[in-house]
């Protein structure tokens, strides 16, 4: 049994997936307070919608010198629906989720050989990422194609050797100075 804020215990079973919080000898838990229980786990590596919890009693209640048996019944929790990281109701008991890209589409404007084209990409993930220096979205496969990238400044064209797109596809303002990668382009 796991010390729980030195004046109770609590039991898991992992047979009945229960957790069971044992209150010490002489203590109450009294009307209307409130008590919280919190413990680290780490998520599996899974997805699951959330879990109905749900929560019941069995104890002895006094008042004046009289004792009687009180049975609480199981009742369902009430969960958070708020959310977290961008994820919908991701503050739910045991909600996990996949980090994806929802969407994740590219296509060009004109296939023929030397011709003006415009690559378009659009991107959209299931959860927030924040800012610049936090986040990395990495496009691959930009290794031996000629290219130019069109900019407020002009335009850029060169090969790309797979190491220098990178260098060069960093230092577009239209891409890294946008938040909202709906109305970047490439």
């Amino acid at each position: 049994a796991a010390e729980w804020s030195h004046e109770g215990f609590a039991q898991y079973s992992a047979e009945k997936k229960t957790l069971t919080l044992l209150l010490c000898a002489g203590q109450a838990l009294e009307p209307f307070n409130k008590i919280q229980v919190t413990w680290n786990l780490t998520n599996p590596d899974i997805a699951q919608d959330a879990v109905p919890l749900s929560v019941s009693a069995i104890g002895i209640s006094v008042d004046d010198d009289l004792a009687e048996s009180v049975l609480i019944p199981p009742e369902e929790m009430l969960s958070s629906q708020d959310a977290i990281f961008g994820v919908l109701s991701g503050a739910s008991p045991l909600k996990f989720e996949i980090p994806i890209f929802s969407t994740r589409a590219m296509g060009q404007t004109n296939p023929f050989a030397d011709n003006s084209n415009m690559l378009r990409i659009t991107l959209a993930t299931s959860v927030a990422l924040l800012g610049a220096d936090a986040a990395e979205v990495t496009i691959s496969g930009l290794v031996e194609q000629k290219w130019a990238v069109g900019t407020a400044a002009g335009a850029e064209v060169g090969f790309a050797d797979g190491i220098g797109s990178a260098a060069q596809f960093a230092g577009l303002n239209d891409v890294a100075a946008s938040a909202d990668w709906t109305t970047a382009w490439v």
